[in-house]
């Protein structure tokens, strides 16, 4: 799997991703194609503006097919710097969150040379705090983000080079 940035190409698949119910289950749905295409102009331009991070399409290698997105940026327009996926369903269970997660870490620590990077989801949402326990992050409080109460999880750079050693 790698990443790529993401270009007014993407906007069917990334509409088919958007509109599928139980990807969006704890997200709610985006109900135009203008509105996606909105949000793809905002994304290309933050590449520009913010250099190193981003919403990145993720590809198979062997097929260069696009099963969803990654992002490394800010948490809802705030200083600190978030991991997030969405992942086409047909792809879930495979391990991939887990994999791209693992290296954005590894990026956003020895790359960047970020202190700590978080991410929030809904407490109902079992598989995504999985793939955030198993990736290091630890559970730190309630937050309201993106107009809801979310479960807020950080890593530190510190914790994060313990885990390294293992």
């Amino acid at each position: 799997m790698y990443l790529r940035e993401i270009d007014y190409h993407d906007l069917n698949f990334l509409y088919k991703l958007h509109q599928d119910p139980e990807v969006m289950k704890y997200i709610g749905l985006l109900r135009k194609k203008e509105e996606l295409k909105s949000r793809i102009h905002r994304i290309r331009k933050e590449y520009l503006s913010t250099p190193g991070l981003g919403i990145w399409l993720a590809c198979l290698h062997n097929t260069n097919e696009a099963i969803g997105w990654f992002n490394l940026n800010d948490l809802d327009g705030n200083p600190e710097i978030e991991i997030g996926y969405r992942l086409a369903r047909s792809f879930w269970g495979k391990g991939y969150a887990c994999e791209m997660s693992a290296k954005l870490l590894a990026y956003g620590f020895k790359t960047i040379g970020l202190d700590q990077i978080v991410a929030v989801t809904v407490a109902q949402n079992s598989a995504s705090i999985r793939v955030l326990k198993k990736s290091g992050f630890q559970y730190r409080r309630t937050g309201w983000y993106y107009n809801r109460w979310v479960n807020f999880y950080r890593i530190t750079s510190d914790e994060w080079s313990l885990i390294q050693v293992k």
